[in-house]
């Protein structure tokens, strides 16, 4: 076989090999994020046996390119549960961290995070009223839920994320909220946004961490449910 005329071949094998290489060195880089940490209103005082006033209180929120990461802690880190949205392929990652147990289920396309009300009876209507929320204006909604319980929620369209909610049931909604409620397992909740800023982030902060063990939808939407019996 003639060497020469291989090495054509040889060049873009060389060259495929750099640029795949340059390719997984840009995977993990720093990006322009925005951060929004909210306050958790428990709307009843106990969760199943569990008086909510002991569990976490604050939820963070990142957006940062394509990705919106939602973060509730507590019991001095012992207890964690993220959902890493990809909001482009409207996928979500599930991560559940109680004390040295690890999990995470990767989401089908369209999928509500795990432990999430998808509440198919809400109807949302605007008020026509605004207020002012963190600086930013905040256009107020009617949430009726089925048994005729109404909830206002506020979302403003000055922080630029683009479908922020398409990985919620608030999907509809083209703008970041900075009131709303939410269902999670038996939980009802209200978020209020307390406190906004803007920085560098790391994006491997929307990735697995090394120690985490996949589950299916099944067993964590059970683990979950089994948290606030």
């Amino acid at each position: 076989m003639n060497l020469k005329h291989l090495r054509p071949y040889v060049i873009i094998l060389l060259l495929l090999v750099f640029f795949n290489s340059c390719k997984r060195d840009r995977r993990v880089r720093e990006i322009p994020a925005i951060i929004i940490d909210y306050r958790v209103e428990y709307m009843d005082k106990t969760a199943g046996s569990i008086p909510t006033r002991i569990l976490p209180n604050r939820m963070r929120l990142i957006f940062g390119e394509d990705y919106a990461m939602n973060t509730i802690e507590g019991f001095l880190g012992q207890f964690s549960l993220t959902y890493i949205a990809n909001l482009r392929k409207e996928k979500v990652i599930t991560m559940l961290k109680i004390f040295d147990k690890k999990y995470y289920y990767n989401g089908e396309k369209n999928e509500l995070p795990c432990g999430i009300d998808p509440m198919p009876g809400m109807v949302i209507k605007s008020t026509g009223n605004e207020r002012n929320i963190l600086g930013f204006d905040a256009k107020e909604y009617s949430l009726d839920l089925s048994g005729n319980q109404q909830i206002l929620i506020y979302s403003t369209d000055q922080i630029p994320v683009v479908s922020p909610n398409r990985a919620t049931p608030y999907r509809n909604i083209e703008e970041v909220l900075l009131q709303f409620y939410t269902r999670l397992s038996v939980l009802d909740m209200i978020l209020v946004a307390e406190d906004f800023r803007e920085e560098e982030m790391s994006t491997g902060i929307f990735m697995v961490p090394e120690g985490y063990s996949e589950i299916s939808r099944i067993q964590m939407e059970k683990t979950i449910s089994e948290l606030f019996r």
